[in-house]
This record gives C-alpha cells, sequence and structure tokens, in this order.
C-alpha cells in the first residue's frame, strides 16, 4: 500500500520493479502482479495510477506469446465482471482502455478474428467502449463468456503453472530459508543466553534458593512439630481433665457426672472382631435429622456452648494459656504450606526413605489425602487435608508389617490394604499406575512378618492363588477353623474390608426361626437354604426372578440381564443394620440428604426383616459379622429418634429379638453364633460360599442358580478410566458406590464339603497332628512329667510355665523341640545352654539354642502326641539356675510374678523387696537389668501377644506400661548394645485403684489393659496413650485373677469368704456370674471355655486315719472345664497333687499344669484309635 504514496514515491517504485525488457524478470513479475492486484482496489486513488502503469507497459513492450496475452486478459476481465455487478461505471473506465489495448496487441495471436470477430473494441467508434461494456456483460449474448472460459481461462492457467507458481515456490523456498536461519540465529543466541543464565543460576541463584530452601524447611519443621506439640498438648489436657473429674479422679463429683456416648472403634481382635466401644467425644443426638424426617424444621442450635475442658478449668480456677486451649496461635495457610518433603524431615534419625507418594487414606466414615511414606524403620501417613487435626496421622513400625493384599477401590484395581502385627489395618489407595510398583517394593524388602505367598513377584498373585496357598479351606474342612473365622477369611482374600462400606464383609442369613420361643440348633428345619440366593428362599419367587431374567431386554445393548435389581452388600444396607451405632448413624443421615429414614424402612425386628426377604424377591441383603459378635449394635444406647411405626404408631427404639433370645442381645448372639456353628450349617456353607465366592458367582452356574446381578457390580465388567464422557463416569461411579460390589471369585470349582467331627478327628490323627482339647472333652488323657527328682528336697513346685511364640532357630534347627520355660516357687528356671556342634571339618554349624525343657508336640508315632526332654540343671541343687534376687517375704510367689519374652531369651519377674523390675537372660543365665520405676513391690506383670509391650501392677496402687525394644526379626535388642535403643522403658503411669494391684491383662489388638485390685474394682485403661475408659464395679471382693478372651470377653474372679466369676464384655457389659463351693488356684479362658484348678485340702478325718500311703491315692485337685456363658460344668479332670499353674499350649491341643510335688502334667485329648481299641478290649 506505500508504492503510491505522495511525491510520485509508489510510481517509481513500480517503476524499479516493473522492467520494459522483452521477457519478464521474476522481479518484473512481481510488479506486474501487484499491479493487476491494485486495478482492483475500490479506491480509484490505487486503481487509477495502476491502469495508467499498465497501460504503459503495454504500449511499451510486446506481449510475450499467447500464454501470456491471455493471462492478461483473464486478469484484466475478472476484474471487469467483479466491478460491473457493482455497477461501478468510473471505476469501469479506467479499466475499459487497458482491455483495449490488450485486445488489440493479441487480436490475432489469440485468433479472437476467428473466435469473436465482432469485438466491439475493434472498431474505431465513440460508442466502442460502452459497446464493449454491453458485449461483454448481455446475458443473451454468450460469445465472450464462451471465449474467455474455452481459450482464455487454459492458456492463462498453462502461463500460471510455467511463470508465476514456480516464482511462487521459489518465493516459498527462500522464505522457508530465511526463516531456517533466523530461527537458528535465535536459537543459538538463546542458548548462550541459557547458557550464562545457567552459570548465573548455579554459582548464585542456586545457591540462593537452596538455602531459602532449608530455611523454610526449618521453620515449616519447626511450625509442623510445634503443631503437632500444641494438639497433643491439648488433647492431654483433655485427658488429664477427664480422669481428674472422672469416676476415679480426685474431682469425682456424681452430681456433676456428664452421661457418656459411645461409637464404633475400628480396632481388632484377631478374630478380625471389631467388638470395641470407645467413648464418642464429639456425640450429636441428630434431633435435626429427626425433625427433618417427619418435616418439623430445625430448632435454633445454640452454637455459644463451652468446651467441656474449658469450663472444668474456669470452675477449678486454672490458669492455661488460651492458645493452649484454642489452638490458635499459628495461622493456619501457613501449616497448609508445608511441603511433602518437609514431611521426611520428620522421620527419625538414622532412617533411609525407601518409598513415598501421595495417596488417598480409604476409612468407613471419609477418604483422606496424604502422603505414604515407607522407611527402613517405620510407615507413616500423613494428612495433608486443609483442616487437618493430625488424628489421621499415623506411624507403625515396619517389622510389624505382616501382611499387603491387592484391593480394588471403586472397582478399580489401585488400592493395597496393610495389615499389621497388632491387628490394625489400613487401606490406601493409589494412582492405578502406581500400585503394583509400591506393592513390588514392599514385598521386595523380605519384611520377616510377611507371608511366604507373596514372595514369587514373577506371578501375579490373584485372590484365588492366596487362598489356594494359605490352606485355610484344608483347615476349615478338617474343623480346625471355626466358620466364623473360615468366612472372615474369604471376605479378606476376597477383597471385603471394614474400611470400605461398599465392600463390606458378607455374612449369610442363617437362621429362619425368629418365633420359637426356644431354638434347637440340631433342628434342620430352623436353618434356610444355603444353596440358594436369598432372593429365592420363598420358592414362590423362584418362576418370577427367572421370568424376569429371560424377558429383560435392554435396547442400547449396554446393560446385560440381571436376576436381581438390588445387591447382597452394599454401604446402605450396612448402615440400615448399623443404624444405632456411631459413626453409622451419622453416615445414614448423610446418605438421606441430612435426615433419618423413615421408621418403617429401618431395621427394627428380625422376624418382619426376614418377612420381607420371604415376601419380595428384590429384599437380598444377607447379613454382615457384627450378628455373631456384637450386640451393642442391636441396643439404642445413643437414644436416637428412629421415629414411630405408621401402623402400629410404636416408637421405634432396640431392635425387637426373637422370643428365644429372652429378649438378651447378649443371648441372641451367643445363640446366633452357635447357629453358624451348628453341624447343619457347617455341613451346608459350602454351598453358600459358591454363590458368594465361588463358580456360581459367575457364567452359566450363575445364570442357573438365579445368582446374577447388576452388570456394573462385578470386577472387570466396567473400566472407568476408559469412559472418557465425564457425566458418564460419574454416573457409573455413582452406581458402583451405591448399588454394591460383588468379591473377587476365589473358587471355579465347587467348593468341598466340611468333615464331621470323626472324619475330621481321624484326618489330624492320620497326619500325625494332635486334637483340640475342647473337641475331645470326653476322652482326655494325663501324663506325668518328672522336672525335678523326686527326691523331697531337691523337689521344688512349679509356679509358671511358658511356651514362647517367636524362638530363634537356624534353618537346621528346625523340627526341634520348642522351648518350654518353667519357674518355681523359689525362683528356679530351667534353663540349659545346649551347643549343638558339627565335625570340626564341616563348614556348617548350628547357632546356640537355650531350652529346659524341650517340648514337641507333634510326633505321630506316639499316643500322647508328645516328646519331652528334661533339663539336666534341674536334676542337682548345684547347677540350678536362680533368679538371684530376693523375693518379697510378704508375697506369695506365683505366675502373676513372671513373663517371658517371645524369643525365648529373657524372662521378667516382679515381686522384689526392692520393688525392681527384673530381666533375667536365658542365655547367660543371670539378671542382666533390674528397673525401678514403682513406689512399691510389682505384684503382676504380664506381656501383650506382640511381646513389644510388658504392664506390671505393684502394691503402690498403679500400673506402668513399659515398651520393649525389639529387632526387625521381633526378637528383644541386647541391652547390653550401645546402638540398640533402650531395651525396656516405661512408657506410661496408669491410676485409678485405691489399693494392690493384684492381677492385669493385656490386649494390644483391642488397645486394652485391665487390671484388678484389692478394693474389688476392675480399672480399663487403653494401651496405646493410657487412657482411661471405665471401672467395673463388682461385690466389694478382693479381684485375686482375671483374663481376657481372644474375642471380646474379661472374666474375673474374687475370693474373701466365698469365690464368686464374673462375665464382663470388654464394654463393659456383665453377662454372666456365679458363685462357687471352691477356691480357684489358677484359671485360663479360651473362646468359649473356662479351665478352673482347684485344690481340696483333705478332710481331718482322713487325716488322722489314713496312712502317707493311703494319702496318696486321696483326689486333692480338680480341673473343672465350663462352658464360658452359662457357666455349667462340662468335664472335671481329678489329680491326686495339688496344682500351682495352668498354660494352654497353641490350638489348645494341650494343657500343661504345674503341680506342687514339682512335676508337670500334660493333659492331650486321647487319639480315636486308642479310645477304639480301649472300648473293644473292655
Amino acid at each position: 500500500m506505500l508504492i503510491f504514496e505522495e511525491n510520485g514515491t509508489g510510481d517509481q517504485t513500480v517503476s524499479t520493479l516493473v522492467s520494459h525488457d522483452e521477457h519478464w524478470t521474476e522481479t518484473s513479475l512481481t510488479g506486474l502482479n501487484i499491479l493487476l492486484n491494485l486495478l482492483s482496489h475500490p479506491n480509484l486513488s490505487y486503481c487509477g495510477p495502476a491502469s495508467v502503469r499498465i497501460h504503459s507497459l503495454l504500449h511499451s513492450r510486446p506481449l510475450n506469446g499467447r500464454e501470456e496475452a491471455a493471462y492478461l486478459l483473464s486478469n484484466v476481465n475478472r476484474i471487469l465482471s467483479s466491478i460491473a455487478q457493482n455497477e461501478d461505471s468510473e471505476h469501469f473506465g479506467y479499466l475499459l482502455p487497458i482491455m483495449k489495448t490488450i485486445i488489440d496487441k493479441s487480436y490475432e495471436i489469440l485468433q479472437m478474428n476467428v473466435q469473436i470477430p465482432n469485438v466491439p473494441l475493434r472498431k474505431a467508434t465513440s460508442t466502442a467502449l460502452d459497446d464493449f461494456r454491453q458485449y461483454s456483460s448481455s446475458s443473451d449474448s454468450q460469445e465472450w463468456q464462451m471465449f474467455i472460459q474455452r481459450h482464455i481461462e487454459p492458456l492463462a492457467e498453462h502461463y500460471r503453472s510455467m511463470s508465476i507458481r514456480p516464482f511462487h515456490m521459489n518465493m516459498k523456498i527462500w522464505w522457508n530459508n530465511c526463516h531456517e536461519m533466523m530461527m537458528i540465529g535465535i536459537h543459538k543466541r538463546n542458548r548462550q543466553i541459557g547458557e550464562e543464565k545457567l552459570k548465573f543460576q548455579s554459582h548464585i541463584v542456586e545457591h540462593w534458593h537452596q538455602r531459602r530452601r532449608s530455611d523454610q524447611q526449618r521453620m515449616l519443621k519447626l511450625a509442623k512439630q510445634r503443631r503437632i506439640h500444641q494438639i497433643h498438648v491439648e488433647k492431654e489436657w483433655k485427658d488429664r481433665e477427664k480422669y481428674i473429674n472422672g469416676e476415679r479422679g480426685p474431682w469425682w463429683n456424681e452430681k456433676n457426672c456428664k452421661e457418656r456416648y459411645w461409637k464404633l472403634s475400628d480396632r481388632e481382635n484377631i478374630h478380625r472382631m471389631r467388638c470395641k466401644l470407645i467413648e464418642n467425644k464429639d456425640f450429636n443426638k441428630h434431633d435435626e435429622a429427626s425433625r427433618l424426617r417427619d418435616n418439623l424444621g430445625i430448632d435454633s442450635i445454640d452454637e455459644s456452648r463451652q468446651s467441656l475442658l474449658e469450663e472444668s478449668l474456669k470452675n477449678n480456677h486454672l490458669l492455661i494459656p488460651q492458645e493452649i486451649l484454642h489452638g490458635n496461635s499459628f495461622d493456619e495457610q501457613e501449616l497448609l504450606d508445608i511441603a511433602n518433603e518437609t514431611q521426611s524431615l520428620l522421620l527419625e534419625e538414622k532412617e533411609k526413605m525407601i518409598i513415598g507418594t501421595q495417596c488417598s487414606l480409604i476409612t468407613s466414615t471419609s477418604v483422606t489425602d496424604g502422603k505414604l511414606e515407607i522407611t527402613n524403620r517405620y510407615i507413616y501417613f500423613f494428612d495433608s487435608t486443609p483442616q487437618k487435626t493430625c488424628e489421621k496421622d499415623f506411624k507403625y513400625p515396619l517389622s510389624w508389617l505382616q501382611d499387603v493384599h491387592l484391593r480394588r477401590y471403586n472397582l478399580r484395581p489401585s488400592a493395597l490394604e496393610f495389615f499389621l502385627l497388632n491387628q490394625t489395618n489400613f487401606l490406601i489407595n493409589f494412582d492405578k499406575k502406581l500400585r503394583r510398583q509400591i506393592y513390588q517394593k514392599i514385598v521386595s524388602l523380605k519384611l520377616p512378618g510377611m507371608k511366604s505367598v507373596y514372595s514369587n513377584l514373577s506371578i501375579k498373585i490373584t485372590p484365588q492363588e492366596i487362598l489356594k496357598e494359605s490352606k485355610f479351606t484344608e483347615k476349615w474342612v478338617t474343623r480346625e477353623v471355626s466358620n466364623f473365622d473360615y468366612l472372615m477369611m474369604l471376605n479378606t482374600i476376597a477383597g471385603r474390608t471394614y474400611n470400605d462400606l461398599n465392600q463390606y464383609p458378607i455374612f449369610p442369613w442363617i437362621l429362619k426361626d425368629y418365633i420359637s420361643e426356644v431354638l434347637d440348633i440340631n433342628d434342620p428345619n430352623i436353618f434356610r437354604d444355603f444353596s440358594k440366593p436369598i432372593g429365592i428362599q420363598n420358592a414362590k419367587h423362584i418362576e418370577d426372578v427367572r421370568l424376569k431374567y429371560e424377558s429383560f431386554d435392554d435396547p442400547t445393548g449396554l446393560m446385560k440381564k440381571f436376576h436381581y435389581g438390588t445387591h447382597y452388600s452394599n454401604a446402605a444396607s450396612v448402615m440400615h443394620y448399623l443404624i444405632r451405632m456411631e459413626p453409622f448413624a451419622t453416615l445414614h443421615i448423610q446418605l438421606q440428604s441430612g435426615k433419618f429414614d423413615i421408621a418403617d424402612r429401618q431395621f427394627h425386628s428380625f422376624q418382619s426383616a426376614w418377612l420381607n426377604i420371604m415376601d419380595s424377591p428384590n429384599e437380598v441383603k444377607e447379613l454382615i459379622p457384627e450378628f455373631f459378635y456384637l450386640p451393642e449394635f442391636l441396643i439404642n444406647s445413643n437414644k436416637f429418634d428412629l421415629g414411630k411405626l405408621q401402623i402400629s404408631n410404636q416408637v421405634l427404639n432396640d431392635v425387637q429379638l426373637p422370643p428365644w433370645a429372652h429378649n438378651s442381645p447378649e443371648e441372641f448372639i451367643r445363640i446366633h453364633r452357635l447357629a453358624l456353628e451348628s453341624d447343619y450349617v457347617s455341613s451346608h456353607l459350602h454351598e453358600w460360599i459358591d454363590l458368594i465366592f465361588g463358580y456360581k458367582q459367575t457364567g452359566q452356574a450363575a445364570i442357573d442358580a438365579l445368582n446374577v446381578f447388576m452388570y456394573c457390580s462385578y470386577e472387570k465388567a466396567v473400566d472407568v478410566d476408559a469412559i472418557d464422557d465425564p457425566i458418564t463416569r460419574e454416573a457409573i461411579e455413582g452406581m458402583i458406590q451405591n448399588f454394591g460390589q460383588i468379591p473377587s471369585q476365589l473358587l471355579i470349582e465347587p467348593h468341598p464339603q466340611r468333615q464331621t467331627h470323626e472324619q475330621a478327628a481321624f484326618e489330624i490323627e492320620s497326619q500325625g497332628r494332635a486334637l483340640n482339647i475342647f473337641q475331645n472333652l470326653t476322652h482326655i488323657r494325663a501324663f506325668f512329667v518328672e522336672i525335678t527328682p523326686a527326691d523331697d528336697k531337691l523337689c521344688d513346685p512349679i509356679t509358671f510355665i511358658s511356651i514362647p511364640k517367636n524362638q530363634v532357630r537356624s534353618f537346621m534347627q528346625q523340627g526341634i523341640p520348642d522351648t518350654l520355660i518353667t519357674v518355681s516357687v523359689s525362683g528356679v528356671v530351667g534353663n540349659n545352654g545346649l551347643f549343638i556342634l558339627l565335625h570340626k571339618k564341616m563348614l556348617f554349624h548350628f547357632s546356640i539354642y537355650e531350652y529346659n525343657v524341650g517340648w514337641q508336640p507333634y510326633d505321630k508315632s506316639l499316643s500322647n502326641f508328645f516328646t519331652f526332654e528334661r533339663d539336666p540343671t534341674l536334676q542337682t541343687e548345684r547347677n540350678r539356675h536362680i533368679i538371684a534376687a530376693p523375693f518379697s517375704s510378704s508375697l506369695e510367689i506365683n505366675y502373676h510374678l513372671f513373663a517371658v519374652s517371645h524369643d525365648a531369651k529373657f524372662v521378667f519377674s516382679g515381686g522384689h523387696w526392692d520393688w525392681s523390675l527384673r530381666v533375667y537372660s536365658l542365655v547367660k543365665s543371670k539378671i542382666i537389668s533390674s528397673l525401678i520405676h514403682h513406689t512399691d513391690i510389682i505384684t503382676c506383670l504380664t506381656l501383650d501377644s506382640t511381646g513389644y509391650i510388658l504392664v506390671t501392677g505393684s502394691r503402690d496402687t498403679t500400673c506402668v506400661i513399659w515398651n520393649i525394644s525389639l529387632n526387625d526379626n521381633h526378637h528383644l535388642n541386647n541391652p547390653n548394645d550401645q546402638e540398640s535403643s533402650s531395651f525396656l522403658s516405661p512408657d506410661i503411669t496408669l491410676y485409678g485403684h485405691t489399693s494392690e494391684v493384684t492381677c492385669i491383662c493385656v490386649s494390644t489388638e483391642l488397645d486394652l489393659v485391665v487390671s484388678g485390685s484389692l478394693d474389688g474394682t476392675c480399672n480399663i485403661h487403653t494401651v496405646e496413650h493410657g487412657i482411661y475408659i471405665r471401672t467395673l464395679r463388682l461385690i466389694g471382693d478382693p479381684i485375686i485373677n482375671l483374663q481376657i478372651s481372644n474375642e471380646r470377653h474379661i472374666l474375673i474372679q474374687t475370693e474373701k469368704d466365698d469365690t464368686h466369676l464374673f462375665l464382663y464384655s470388654i464394654n463393659g457389659v456383665l453377662i454372666r456370674t456365679r458363685k462357687l463351693e471352691y477356691k480357684i488356684v489358677d484359671m485360663l479362658l479360651s473362646d468359649q471355655h473356662i479351665v478352673l484348678a482347684v485344690n481340696h485340702e483333705p478332710s481331718l478325718q482322713q487325716t488322722n486315719t489314713a496312712t502317707n500311703k493311703e494319702s496318696t491315692s486321696l483326689i486333692v485337685a480338680r480341673i473343672i472345664i465350663k462352658d464360658m456363658f452359662e457357666m455349667k460344668t462340662i468335664q472335671t479332670i481329678r489329680l491326686r497333687t495339688h496344682i500351682n499353674c495352668l498354660y494352654f499350649t497353641k490350638d489348645f491341643s494341650h494343657l500343661l499344669v504345674g503341680v506342687k510335688d514339682g512335676k508337670l502334667i500334660v493333659l492331650t485329648a486321647e487319639k480315636k484309635s486308642l479310645t477304639k481299641n480301649v472300648t473293644k478290649n473292655n
């Protein structure tokens, strides 16, 4: 646009572009094309000069052939056609002279004289221009248009291809070369700048950033630590205030006592039962949810209520800084900016990071984003949510890790579930691609506690392979595993977990009789049909369900056929059953949009629930594990307003129990569990397993069994990540979350049937294994083993027996007897160091193995199922090993005063005159440590199941929780090793008793410490933090002994004038009490039985009339086995010597009895073959 500016600039520019040579140069062609384009410009100030210049060129140089003439004519005609449409006559006047000149010069070479001889511009008339205009644009004459189209355009196109387009291609190449050179120059310049910048950054900026990052991390670390400390201090203040004002505290005032509310804890026992209740400090009665259900609106809520701690401190005039109470001394945003690498700075010294990644912690109540870090010592999770309170943060020793299972989350294979030594487990969801990498990294660590099934990384671990490797099916078939434990194990392997309500463990409906006064579990008619799904228990529904499947047709072809439109297990059904407990009541209200569901849809009666199943094929909910161990879920202890039933107008409160439960939730759970373990269920349970976990879960077998559910509930049926449409993906995820998920398939063949008692006993015997005593109570034999000589001078009554469970062995020592530790009344520890050496020329040697009495219970060649190796050091007084620390003369030396480490290396002892806790080395045969923390004599102590926790009780009325330092193999660190941490250290002191602590039990799995005292009370605290939970107040008699079962029961013995037994649940509910006519020496507690040791003194008449020989034939002791719940005697075993202590071996195969004459009595179930022979001989 600049070529026609003022002062003739434009004309000069075009003159330089357009040459007068006979042949056009590339520059001339460029100028010509510019001029031709300017002719079409609507502005005449551009068009006029261009027309003049072209006209001049046409007169000053000849045309170069037909193609060039056709090219010029085509372009000018095109411009004239466009101008004619616009009726621009002035513009038209500039172009007609050019057209006339072109026609004149090309008339013959373009054969116009032949094609269009009548063209008006050839005539020298005054109207020639107007005539041409009429000629070219007239619709009546097509002569000009046909000429242009047929003759001119082909020649013009040929000219363009030969002259114009090559020029354009050359220009394009030239511009590309220019661009390339320019980019090379820019890149070279940028590279130089970048290199200089890198040098500047490396020498100056990077050092500054490192220093800045270091200072920021140090600052954030300090802020993090201060915040955590602040939260812990606040929590500690609240716990202390709660204890001080509690029933065992000095400020206890019954008038100011506030009602306590409870919620279900996530702690599990060894049977995977979540049976413990913990205090709900944030209890909400949900009155608003009740009012919304009844359409009554929401009352105003008083938000000015002070916290219990602040109000209590105000009343007691204690001055504590407000920032400690409210935790507002730090900016919350500052805490949110803590980087992930800062979390690593919180790790303990000498730790090496193995792997760390972003993840989500999945619990039954929430999904918490955070970071998982695994070091060579610990497993950490750091909560990264905005409103974090450190409640979700956790830290566990890496050596506690026992199992890692691949898990699904919302049908994605992206999660891992970790199982720890203390029965804790947690579910972590990762990025789908990272899950396998993390799993393989953990397995590659080869942790000692990990199961061997995970050792082969070349094979993709499937649930089917895990079940096969575990041998649990074989154990269940031979009745070594209960029905409950087997179902829990199947659920666990199949991916069911308490941590995800959509994948909650599934248990079957067992009974169909909920109206009888008495339930006979030997009657087959009271049980459901286990071979059929719950939806067709009523035979009338079978045809309807089959017809529904066959007639279903989805026009879109996306939805497959199904028998049931609902599912037997999902989050809604779990909340339906557990609505009376927190946190499930809150979750139920969230699911119902902030309100309780109407009462008629709630779980309120067993009979009505079963009738719903019988009435509707769409009612397919199975049960959950809590129906077999947790009576508290049947009680509305939180006093929620659950509404009224519409027909009867009855207020919905506790669950209505069947008549045979006698209105007792405990009784219902007991009978329901007995029904689960009954012979009928045992012989048919495999049929239900086939439906839920087995070959009838999918395929034609599922169709034939009427056991097909919605397609989106099956594993691998939907790949959510492959769905691009966000609306469709969200809809599918909603269906998965709300509908339910089918467990992973564990079996593709029919599940084997369980053996009868006789078949199982024969199978176990044929394998040379001992029988369970409780399964063979009518055939028990007693064997006497002499530990000390019969010499009265050397005879020393055994008062303590233990078989440590994690004993040290080399690989060549497998199969040798277990260590059996005994301690006598005088403190004699039977222990020898046996050196087993091979020939000097051999390269291998055995490690040292210490034992006093060899115990090998698995020898199929012996009728008593055990071999015995006596400790030779106990045969002479000179060689005996004694705990060389004086015991208090005022204290009876008994089994309460001793414990043995799980690795069979150390004996812990109390009762010493100097108030100390002593550690006796079985390797060195001497005391290696003496610790004093109590202010009086230690009267009892016990070791937990993990071997990490020791608890002591004392006459000073306190209990102390001690931490034991273990290495990665669960063995005690050498206390003389300076590099190891403290071998034994006091952690928490427990208060609450007013008199001497006499007995103590600990369950790390349930986080419980239970202590009994002479004051007649039993206090319960937590192990982890020592928090007081409750006090069990009995009849006031001193508590002599107590035991905690593996499930959920506490057995307490009191003794004064009379002996009483009290059976409590761990949640403080008294289940049974029994007055006994005899004194108990010792007692043991299994999940179903009580074993009592009772001594009887001979009467005065017997003593005076009998000789010494005759007196030895007197029955002076009994072992009484009782049913735990009813406390009825099942079996009595009579002995002729006094009993000092009892001990059960693993799997209850042998009962070891320490007696007064220094012998050991071994009770075991007699072989069936021997029993048959004796019966035949008789």
